[in-house]
C-alpha cells in the first residue's frame, strides 16, 4: 500500500507539473528589457547582454536565434537552458561571458538546434563541454563555432559521438593549437568545412575525410605545405575544392607541393614568404581556377617561365607582390603567361610594370581571353599601344594611381575594345580630356567611367569634356565631388562642374595666346640679330653701318 500510495502521489505531481508547463508554453512572453533586444524580423532573433544578467530568461515565441554576450552566466546546469525549450531555437551563441561549465544534460529537448557558437570563453572547462555533447541527440544539420577560446589542444575523443556524423561545418579559429590531429574529426563523416585559422599550428596530421570541400589553415606557423597524399598516393581529401594557407611561414613551393588534390579549384597563398615561383608548381592541380598570391615574398623576386603552367586557371591575383616586370632578368616576358592562356581575371596591382611598349605587348600577348585587368599602382607613366586592343573580351580595366598624363593615337590604345564596360583612370595626372582622347563610339559603349582625382586644367581646352559631362555624366563615377581644377593656380580646388567656359571666352583666350606667341617670336628674332652683330664685331675692327628693320602686322598692332 505504501508503494502504491507513493506512485499515486508521484503521478499526481507529474500531472500538475505537466499542466503547469503547458500553461507556461502558451503564455505570452515579453522581451526581458533592458538586458535583451528582440527582433521579430530576420526569422526572429534576440541578443541578451550585460554583466547583471546571471541566468537564461524566457524569450518571445518568435525568437529562433539567441546570443548571450558579456553576461555573468557562469554555470549552465541540468535545467539551465530549459527556458529556451519553449522556442523553436535553431541557433545559440555564447560569446564573452563567464562560462565555467555546462551540464551533460543541458542541451536536451533543444530539438531544432542546428548551430552552436561558443566564442571567447577561455574559462570554460573543455571536458564539461565534451560531456554536454551527449545531450545533442536530435540534431539536423549542425554548425559548430568554437572561436577565440584560447584552447591549447583538443581531447582526441572531443567529437567521438555518433550523432556528430551530421556536422557539416566546424570552426576552431583563434585558439592556440600548435598541433592538430585530424583523427579528432574522424566521426564527422559529412564534414564539408573546417577552419583552423588564427592558431599557432606548425605541425599537422591528416586522416581521410572524403566529404571535406573547404579547409582554412590561414594565419598559422606552417613552415611548408602539408602533404596531402596518403602512403598509396591517394588523397586525404579527394573532394577538397578550397584550400587557404595564407599568412604562414611557407617559403618554398616545388612541383610536388600540391599533389593529390584532384578537385581543388581555389588556392590561397596570400602573404606567405615565397620569394621565387618555380616551374610547374601548380601543374598537378588539374581543376585549379583561382590562384591568390597577394603580397607573396614581399617582394616576389623571380618567376620561372612555366610557373603558371595551368590550362584550367581563370583568376590570378598577384596584387602587392612588388614584382619587377621592368627587370627582364627576373622573368621571361615571352613565356610568363603563355601557359595560362585561359585567364579571365588578372590583378597586378602594386607591381612594377615595364616602361617600354614592346615588353608590355610581349607580356600580355597570350592573354586574349581576359575579362578583368587590374594595373593600379604599377608605376605606369604612359599608356602602352597595341596591348589592350588585342583584348576583345576585356570588360573591366583599372589603371588607377599611376603617373599617366596624356596620350596620342587613342585608336592604338583603346581601339577595338568593343566589350569594355568599365574603365578607371582614377588618381593619375590627366589634365585635359578632349574629343581625341578616346576613339569614336568608345565612350558611348561604356557603362562606368572613373576619372576622379586627376588635376584637370580649367582652360578652354576642357570645354569639350565639360559639354560631354552635361550629356553623359551619369556614367562618370564620383562626379562631381572628386573632379576639381588643378590649374591655373587661381582656380585650383574648384569643382570642375563650376568651371563653365564659353565659346567667347575660349576665342579670347586663343587670341591672347596668339598675341603672346607673336611677341615672344619678335623678341627671339631680335636677340638672334644682336648676337649676330656681336659675332661680326669680334671678327673685325672695321666700322660698319647696320640697318635694322622691325616689322609688325596689323593684327599685332590692333591687339
Amino acid at each position: 500500500m505504501i508503494s502504491l500510495r507513493g506512485c499515486f502521489i508521484c503521478t499526481v505531481g507529474l500531472l500538475v507539473v505537466e499542466f503547469a508547463f503547458g500553461d507556461l508554453s502558451n503564455a505570452p512572453v515579453e522581451c526581458l528589457k533592458p538586458f535583451c533586444l528582440c527582433q521579430k524580423k530576420s526569422s526572429g532573433s534576440a541578443v541578451c547582454s550585460g554583466r547583471s544578467l546571471h541566468y537564461i530568461p524566457r524569450l518571445p515565441k518568435y525568437v529562433r536565434s539567441v546570443a548571450f554576450t558579456n553576461t555573468s552566466i557562469s554555470f549552465i546546469d541540468n535545467f539551465g537552458l530549459f527556458n529556451l525549450t519553449f522556442n523553436q531555437m535553431e541557433r545559440i551563441n555564447f560569446t564573452g561571458n563567464l562560462l565555467l561549465s555546462i551540464d551533460k544534460h543541458a542541451f536536451r529537448n533543444l530539438t531544432f538546434l542546428d548551430t552552436l557558437i561558443i566564442s571567447r570563453e577561455p574559462r570554460l572547462d573543455l571536458n564539461s563541454l565534451k560531456s554536454s555533447f551527449m545531450s545533442l541527440t536530435r540534431l539536423k544539420i549542425l554548425v559548430l563555432y568554437f572561436k577565440f577560446n584560447i584552447w591549447e589542444s583538443l581531447p582526441k575523443d572531443m567529437f567521438n559521438i555518433y550523432h556528430f556524423s551530421k556536422v557539416k561545418f566546424l570552426f576552431l579559429e583563434g585558439n592556440i593549437f600548435t598541433f592538430v590531429n585530424f583523427t579528432t574529426f574522424g566521426t564527422m563523416t559529412r564534414l564539408q568545412g573546417i577552419s583552423l585559422a588564427d592558431n599557432a599550428i606548425s605541425h599537422i596530421s591528416f586522416t581521410k575525410l572524403t566529404s571535406l570541400t573547404k579547409l582554412d589553415m590561414s594565419s598559422n606557423l606552417l613552415p611548408k605545405v602539408p602533404n596531402f597524399c596518403r602512403r598509396n598516393n591517394t588523397s586525404y581529401f579527394p573532394n577538397l575544392e578550397t584550400l587557404t594557407l595564407s599568412h604562414n611561414n611557407i617559403g618554398f613551393l616545388g612541383p610536388k607541393s600540391f599533389r593529390c588534390l584532384p578537385r581543388l579549384s581555389t588556392l590561397n597563398l596570400d602573404y606567405t614568404k615565397i620569394g621565387k615561383l618555380q616551374d610547374n608548381v601548380f601543374a598537378f592541380l588539374p581543376s585549379l581556377q583561382k590562384l591568390h598570391l597577394h603580397s607573396i615574398g614581399n617582394p616576389l623576386k623571380s618567376i620561372k617561365q612555366n610557373a603558371f603552367n595551368s590550362s584550367s586557371l581563370e583568376t590570378l591575383d598577384l596584387k602587392g607582390s612588388n614584382f619587377h616586370f621592368n627587370m627582364k632578368q627576373r622573368y621571361d616576358a615571352n613565356k610568363i603567361f603563355a601557359s595560362c592562356s585561359n585567364l579571365k581575371e588578372l590583378d597586378l596591382t602594386e607591381n612594377n610594370m615595364p616602361s617600354d611598349d614592346l615588353t608590355f605587348r610581349t607580356i600580355f600577348r597570350p592573354l586574349r581571353k581576359l575579362q578583368k585587368l587590374y594595373l593600379t599602382k604599377t608605376k605606369m607613366l604612359n599608356l602602352p599601344t597595341n596591348v589592350f586592343t588585342n583584348m576583345k573580351l576585356l570588360q573591366t580595366l583599372h589603371l588607377n594611381e599611376n603617373g599617366i598624363t596624356d596620350w596620342n593615337d587613342s585608336c592604338r590604345i583603346f581601339g577595338n575594345m568593343t566589350s569594355l564596360k568599365y574603365l578607371s583612370l582614377r588618381h593619375n595626372r590627366i589634365s585635359v580630356i578632349n574629343e581625341t582622347s578616346f576613339p569614336d563610339n568608345f565612350l558611348s559603349r561604356l557603362e562606368k567611367l572613373k576619372l576622379a582625382r586627376n588635376p584637370f586644367s580649367c582652360i578652354c581646352d576642357q570645354m569639350w569634356f565639360r559639354n560631354w559631362i552635361q550629356k553623359n555624366g551619369s556614367i562618370l563615377m564620383e562626379f562631381p565631388k572628386e573632379y576639381r581644377c588643378g590649374n591655373p593656380n587661381n582656380m585650383r580646388g574648384i569643382l570642375l562642374k563650376d568651371y563653365k567656359p564659353t565659346a567667347k571666352s575660349a576665342i579670347h583666350g586663343i587670341l591672347c595666346i596668339q598675341w603672346q606667341l607673336s611677341w615672344e617670336l619678335f623678341l627671339y628674332r631680335s636677340s638672334l640679330l644682336v648676337l649676330s652683330l656681336q659675332s661680326v664685331r669680334a671678327i673685325s675692327r672695321t666700322t660698319y653701318i647696320y640697318y635694322v628693320y622691325i616689322t609688325a602686322g596689323n593684327r599685332d598692332i590692333s591687339s
